[in-house]
């Protein structure tokens, strides 16, 4: 993304974080930006194309923080240490669950926000994966389902529980793997 669409991607990301998707409207997300509303609709000709933006900026965001400082080696060290950058994401900017579930439930019929979605729970999931050794591949489809479980306890738990019962649940899920 160009510095311009990147600012107003961050911006409508913040924004959308905050208040959710049914409210701000075009108006609100360029004064967030900062900018024109003719740079604005230059960037994201429709509102749902902001939404877009503004989920495709928070993927590479999240992706990034998942990487940060992670373990070469493969296997239950890196799995938690996966989940223990999960729990620090909920605690800075997952107050309110998932933003990806959230705008797809704010907009079902929206194929590019699906699609959006989509990409952003395959290359979790391909994280999971990827962290995992050839012989514990089995094991990334319940791990994706404990992510996503964690995400959406942990505005209602908190982040710290949420996680610190992610965590149990993967102990006991390699202590009982093949």
């Amino acid at each position: 993304m160009r510095d311009t669409r990147v600012k107003i991607a961050s911006a409508a990301n913040q924004l959308f974080a905050e208040r959710g998707f049914a409210e701000p409207g075009v108006e609100a997300v360029r004064a967030a930006a900062d900018v024109s509303i003719r740079t604005l609709y230059k960037h994201f000709p429709s509102r749902n194309d902001m939404i877009v933006g503004a989920l495709a900026f928070r993927h590479e965001r999240y992706l990034e923080h998942l990487r940060q400082d992670a373990p070469v080696e493969t296997g239950q060290a890196a799995i938690l240490h996966l989940f223990s950058r999960l729990e620090e994401w909920m605690k800075e900017t997952g107050t309110h669950g998932c933003l990806f579930v959230q705008a797809l439930a704010s907009h079902p019929q929206s194929m590019a926000i699906r699609q959006e979605v989509e990409r952003n729970k395959l290359a979790v999931r391909a994280e999971i994966s990827r962290r995992l050794g050839p012989d514990q591949a089995h094991l990334a489809m319940p791990l994706f389902l404990i992510h996503e479980g964690t995400t959406a306890a942990s505005p209602s738990f908190g982040a710290s529980e949420a996680g610190a019962e992610a965590v149990n649940v993967i102990k006991q899920l390699f202590r009982k793997a093949p």
